[in-house]
């Protein structure tokens, strides 16, 4: 197996990890809550033999934070829009007027090009139902606060003042929909006229199933990448061989690789972060399957419906021939001549009519027991939407304990230089570069 320590000889062996682990009652209880395949996986990080998982949101907002890596977004941009994008502005990350499933969404990144237009970056673990459909609710919420926001600033503002805006949805694990062209992995739309007549409509979005992505790498082989293929094969691959591969083909990865693996060093900070994404790998999970239980409710109810409606046209049939009977058997009252043929003509029509009747009690027997697998897929829901709200707390507690453990690492980073440590001494011991360490203690 292809260890990364070969290129970068800061890992630690396995059992400095899970001795440092050990160390800590706290980072232990976090580690033990973890299943056996996660604690494994965690270790393989930061021993080398695996990378992080950069569209995993802690990571992502890590490495192209806002403040010190703008270049970055910069570049990955420019090769997804095909647009030279020289400089970008990050926008505060809002809250969106859409709810669902009782949860605010929150876009991942959104940023403002030097053109005025805005960008959203959005990751999805688990692609959802509807993307379509989604991401247009979420590219018109943007350009309805792009507008609200263009008026507060500047009452002048106007339509003709709207800039484009771009949404870039990457998805991890794609839905059916992008199943149905394999050789093809990332989809532009845009809004255009079928008669030539250009009108300035904004909105435009960029679909990329990474899953599709990597199917398309298998085929490519040894090929030399492009730059768009090793920008989304560092998003999309955590294995030492691709990462070697992109270092090698494009070197100026290499600094972006060192900051990932310099986060590795720091155990706790990266058990803070890999509980974070655990939770909110969970969170996808729940997300995913109340869509897949709702869509089994609306199919039971339908097929529920339908079966009901069989077995009324079933009764209606039984009840007709049943009255078909009756007139029978009246005519073979009428007609003594006949009594004994009309008898039997009779008693074969009732016998129909008992199949027929038969039929419909089956056909309504099968309405009801629809019916209960609605009901049932209904209660599971609910359960799935409870369990979405406890894990909505706990993140939220995740998330605080990790500013807190942050602001206790800066303070005490601060106590060690004024008590008089270096600054060499102070990176050593924290596991945090120099230059870090000055903007924590306003060198």
């Amino acid at each position: 197996m292809t260890n990364l320590s070969t290129l970068f000889p800061l890992f630690n062996t396995r059992q400095e990890v899970i001795d440092e682990i050990r160390a800590s009652s706290k980072l232990s209880r976090k580690f033990d809550s973890w299943k056996a395949e996660n604690q494994d996986r965690f270790v393989e990080i930061c021993t080398g033999n695996r990378g992080l998982r950069i569209l995993y949101d802690v990571y992502f907002q890590e490495i192209f934070n806002p403040d010190t890596n703008k270049k970055r977004i910069a570049e990955l941009l420019s090769v997804i829009l095909e647009v030279k994008v020289e400089s970008v502005e990050y926008l505060r990350r809002e809250s969106s007027l859409i709810y669902e499933n009782q949860s605010l969404l929150i876009l991942d990144i959104v940023v403002k090009l030097e053109d005025g237009s805005i960008v959203n970056v959005e990751m999805q673990k688990v692609g959802y139902k509807f993307p379509g459909e989604r991401a247009c609710c979420y590219s018109s919420d943007l350009v309805l606060r792009q507008y609200g926001s263009g008026k507060k600033d500047n009452e002048k503002f106007t339509y003709k003042d709207m800039k484009p805006v771009y949404s870039i949805i990457f998805i991890e694990k794609s839905t059916g929909e992008f199943h149905e062209m394999e050789d093809i992995y990332i989809h532009r739309f845009s809004q255009k006229s079928n008669t030539g007549l250009k009108l300035s409509l904004l909105q435009n979005y960029v679909f990329i199933p990474l899953d599709m992505f990597r199917k398309s790498m298998v085929k490519k082989g040894d090929k030399k990448l492009t730059k768009l293929e090793a920008w989304l094969l560092f998003l999309s691959s955590d294995a030492p061989d691709d990462i070697l591969r992109i270092i090698d083909e494009y070197p100026e990865f290499e600094e972006i690789y060192r900051q990932i693996f310099e986060i590795c060093q720091n155990v706790e900070r990266m058990i803070d972060m890999f509980s974070i994404e655990l939770s909110a790998i969970d969170k996808n999970t729940v997300n995913y399957m109340i869509d897949e239980l709702q869509e089994e409710v609306r199919t039971a109810k339908t097929r529920a419906d339908e079966a009901e409606d069989k077995a009324d046209r079933e009764k209606a049939r039984a009840d007709e021939a049943e009255d078909k009977a009756d007139r029978e058997k009246a005519r073979a009252d009428e007609a003594e001549d006949k009594a004994d043929r009309e008898k039997a003509r009779a008693d074969e029509a009732e016998d129909k009519a008992d199949r027929e009747k038969a039929r419909a009690d089956e056909a309504e027997n099968k309405a009801d027991r629809e019916k209960a697998r609605a009901d049932k897929a209904q209660d599971k829901v609910s359960k799935a939407e409870n369990r979405l709200v406890e894990m909505t707390v706990e993140n939220k507690r995740l998330k605080e304990e990790q500013e807190a453990a942050l602001q206790k690492d800066k303070e005490e980073i601060k106590k060690m230089y004024e008590d008089g440590l270096s600054l060499e001494t102070i990176s050593k011991y924290k596991k945090r570069d120099v230059s870090e360490i000055k903007k924590i203690i306003g060198a």
